[in-house]
Parts: C-alpha cells; sequence; structure tokens
C-alpha cells in the first residue's frame, strides 16, 4: 500500500520547496519524510522509535533541472545517501525520483514568510469557507432593473452535478487513505476535506472567477488526481471546470 501522505509531498516538491528528514538504516535503506512545514523533532524521534536508523538528516526539497530532486543539507551527505533515499521513495510511494545533495548554510531554517506560520494559514485558509449568497435571493429582478449579468440568475444544473461527482470521487478517496490506518493519513485526510469545502453548492457571481483558479491550480486537486491508479482513480477537475464555463452562459 503506497504512503499517500508522502507521495503527495513528493509531488508537491516538484515546483515548490518542502522540508524533509531522512532517518538512514543500515546504509541503503531508511525512513523518509516531507512536509510543507519544518517537520518536529518529536515527530522525527517517533519516526525514528518506530523504524530505527541512525542519525536524522534534514533540510529542505524542491524539484530540479531534468527531473532531478534537490536535497539542501546544512552538511555533507554520504555519498550513499541519494541511492537510500531514491530506494525509499520508489518503495513507499511508487514514484521516481533522483535525489541530489547539495550544502546550504540556511537548509533547516524557516522559510521566510513561507514557513510554518503561513503553513498554518494556508491550511485555515484551505478549511474555512467563504459564506455563500443566493444569487437568486440578493439580486431580484424588477421592473426595469439592469441587464448586467451579476444581476441574472444563474443556472447550477451542470455544476451541481459535477460537484456530487467530485465530492462522492473524494470521499471514496479518503475513505480508502483512512482504511490503511497509517499514522501520517491525518494530513492526507485533512487536505481532501479541504478541496471537498471549497467546492460550493451555489457559487456567487463574484466568486466564479476565484473557484475557477481554485479547482484550476490547488494541489491538493493535482496530488489527488495523481495517486495510482490501483489505489484509486480520481478524475475531477476537467469536468468542474466545464460546469464553470456553462455557468458563464
Amino acid at each position: 500500500m503506497p504512503d499517500t501522505e508522502l507521495l503527495t509531498a513528493l509531488k508537491m516538491a516538484k515546483s515548490k520547496k518542502m522540508f524533509f528528514a531522512f532517518i538512514p538504516k543500515g546504509g541503503s535503506d531508511g525512513h523518509l519524510i516531507v512536509s510543507k512545514v519544518k517537520i518536529p523533532p518529536k515527530r522525527i524521534a517517533e519516526a525514528k522509535k518506530e523504524h530505527g536508523g541512525g542519525a536524522p538528516v534534514t533540510g529542505k526539497c524542491i524539484g530540479g533541472d531534468n527531473g532531478a530532486m534537490l536535497f539542501q543539507v546544512a552538511k555533507a551527505a554520504p555519498p550513499a545517501l541519494a541511492a537510500a533515499v531514491k530506494k525509499v521513495a520508489k518503495r513507499d510511494t511508487g514514484l521516481s525520483i533522483d535525489p541530489e545533495f547539495q550544502l546550504a548554510g540556511d537548509a533547516d531554517a524557516e522559510e521566510q514568510d513561507t514557513g510554518a506560520a503561513a503553513g498554518a494559514a494556508e491550511v485555515e485558509a484551505k478549511v474555512t469557507p467563504k459564506p455563500l449568497l443566493d444569487p437568486q435571493l440578493t439580486f431580484p429582478q424588477l421592473d426595469g432593473a439592469s441587464k448586467d449579468p451579476a444581476n441574472m440568475p444563474i443556472d447550477f444544473g451542470a455544476w451541481q452535478i459535477a460537484r456530487q461527482k467530485a465530492i462522492t470521487d473524494l470521499k471514496a478517496l479518503a475513505a480508502k487513505v483512512a482504511s490503511t490506518k497509517h499514522g501520517r493519513s491525518v494530513g492526507v485526510l485533512k487536505e481532501l476535506n479541504s478541496v471537498i469545502k471549497r467546492l460550493p453548492a451555489k457559487p456567487a457571481p463574484h466568486e466564479i472567477e476565484k473557484l475557477e483558479d481554485f479547482i484550476r491550480n490547488d494541489e491538493a486537486i493535482t496530488a489527488a488526481e495523481n495517486v495510482p491508479a490501483h489505489f484509486h482513480d480520481l478524475d475531477i477537475r476537467e469536468q468542474l471546470l466545464k460546469a464553470l464555463e456553462q455557468m458563464r452562459k
């Protein structure tokens, strides 16, 4: 069973700098953790206790050129570490990466404006839905009223069909993740739940553009659609975008 939380984090690291911790074991094995926020020492200690291994290697990682993934560390890494990280990533997620280790003095430092506080704010923004307004109630049509599109009723039919299918598929994926009973599945479930909460049944006219941007660019949706097909086949982005386009007509 793939480690879905690690798979999602590694895919995000292809375009966004992430924190990592690797606990080497036996020279060619170990345990890899990747996170948007700096990994607490307590979590690393718990992983070391559970999986065993030597002194943890920590730092940041991000996608590099020609498919490589750059791992920045404050101290020089052993030559065999890249091969061990590559092996563990493939074994635990099915994802092939090409690790390259590089010395960086700030490898363990919080990112400017994108550290733990920013990460928490990002999660909060995803979890907290915006209040919705029903345009048919908020903008009643009166004799002689303006024909501005903002005042016209919206046909939500296609959107609500696509939305319900997306929610059903996301909940099915969440159930499979929960069934793994993996300790790190909690973070994945929160991301999936945040996507569901940001799909309103009746978006107001002024919300449609932001909703489209969210669906088109959200990393959680991208990661969910990239889960290995043998675990769960999910494809929601295209149908949601088509439904939004119909609402504009």
